[in-house]
């Protein structure tokens, strides 16, 4: 009797630290997916395919792509947008020039996107919003590298995010 009611207790609190452990991991995934920079609800994680790119966003307006040292190098261009490709397939850089496309669409229904004002980042609760000049912000959140904001008078008039030179 008494090796029956250890046992439940050891059953009881394994289930117990299981159900702990399994709430902080989904609480954790699904902080970093809604903390995470996307283009309109896509994370560039893997090397990129064409068919991927064009499965998510369409059919581009111009593409062009050269072979490296180093792989192939590729551009997507949809109106004034660029999604830019390195090494392969490796996401390099995204250029925001009109409001085809908003980021951040976990974080805020609707995303950001050229022509809001640059105060939305405001509402996103994380993340460094830093005044560069008159006509840029930086804003950084897990990452080494800013994105930046051109704007006049406060609303976006570009966002540019490069995770390495160009």
């Amino acid at each position: 009797m008494f090796i029956k009611r250890i046992i439940g207790m050891k059953i009881s609190v394994f289930a117990t630290i299981l159900i702990v452990t399994l709430g902080f991991a989904i609480s954790s995934y699904a902080q970093v997916q809604h903390t995470s920079m996307d283009l309109n609800g896509y994370i560039f994680k893997d090397a990129q395919t064409r068919d991927s790119l064009v499965t998510k966003f369409g059919e581009p307006d111009n593409y062009r792509s050269i072979t490296t040292e180093f792989g192939k190098d590729e551009e997507y261009r949809f109106g004034q947008n660029a999604i830019r490709l390195t090494n392969n397939g490796i996401f390099n850089c995204f250029i925001l020039n009109d409001n085809r496309f908003a980021i951040y669409t976990f974080a805020i229904n609707g995303g950001i996107r050229v022509g809001d004002s640059v105060n939305k980042f405001l509402q996103l609760g994380f993340g460094t919003l830093q005044f560069v000049n008159a006509e840029l912000y930086n804003f950084t959140y897990l990452s080494d590298f800013p994105l930046d904001i051109h704007h006049v008078n406060g609303i976006i008039t570009s966002l540019q995010y490069c995770s390495s030179t160009i």
